[in-house]
């Protein structure tokens, strides 16, 4: 049941909202899952990944895709909602914390060990560094601009224009 398998969790984290109006509740550490909720129709959650590998900051791409970091696992998977599987789109990220999509549907990924931010094409999962900053580094936020904001250095400001809340 919902309350006393997802609501009474002090873990709930990331949440995002799908493209056709669903929201996706994650639940980092244990149980470990994936919830996708209907608000709308008012059913009961439906599991859609069990043991999901503690996906955290997660974000929808343009594909209709979950894309997720790993955290402390090295990579970005895309998730598949309605069939509930997991496909690796890029690795060797270090320790991906976030995963935001910018306008040209790229992924911007923030990377808790190193500070730094990535933007990885989830189509051939090539990923480069596009700005670092003082680590520990949780999540970023991209604008409708296309700024990114994340929560340490004005190192970022000044040098790539990038904005930045304390």
């Amino acid at each position: 049941d919902w309350s006393s398998d997802v609501c009474s969790s002090d873990l709930i984290n990331p949440i995002a909202w799908s493209p056709n109006g669903k929201l996706f509740v994650g639940q980092i550490g244990e149980p470990d899952a994936v919830w996708m909720v209907d608000v709308d129709a008012g059913t009961a959650p439906r599991k859609v990944i069990d043991k999901a590998g503690h996906l955290n900051g997660f974000a929808f791409g343009r594909d209709g895709r979950l894309y997720a970091p790993l955290w402390e696992r090295d990579g970005i998977v895309a998730v598949d909602t309605e069939k509930g599987t997991t496909t690796v789109v890029a690795s060797e990220l270090g320790f991906p914390s976030a995963v935001k999509i910018d306008a040209d549907g790229q992924l911007i990924s923030s990377d808790w060990l190193s500070g730094d931010i990535c933007r990885t094409d989830p189509a051939t999962g090539r990923s480069q560094i596009v700005a670092s900053t003082t680590p520990p580094l949780d999540n970023v936020a991209l604008g409708a601009d296309g700024t990114r904001s994340e929560e340490h250095t004005s190192e970022l400001q000044s040098r790539f224009g990038i904005s930045y809340a304390v």
